[in-house]
């Protein structure tokens, strides 16, 4: 998946439920994370809430994927 701008939750969800209709076992899938092709890899423990809309601060815009949950 190659994307030229932000993801979006809908295309991250949509993309898995791609995956597991070709037959992927997502509860065996583990969730990586690397900033780029040649960066080591970070193990992903957690996704949480992040942004909330300015005006109304209730309306979710962004959600992060957290590789160090000892804060939470």
């Amino acid at each position: 998946m190659k994307h030229d701008k932000q993801l979006t939750a809908q295309e991250l969800y949509d993309w898995l439920k791609e995956l597991h209709k070709d037959g992927a076992n997502l509860s065996k899938v583990e969730v990586n994370y690397r900033h780029n092709f040649d960066a080591d890899v970070e193990e992903v423990y957690g996704v949480i809430e992040d942004l909330r809309d300015s005006q109304d601060n209730e309306t979710l815009t962004s959600i992060c994927l957290v590789t160090d949950l000892s804060e939470v």
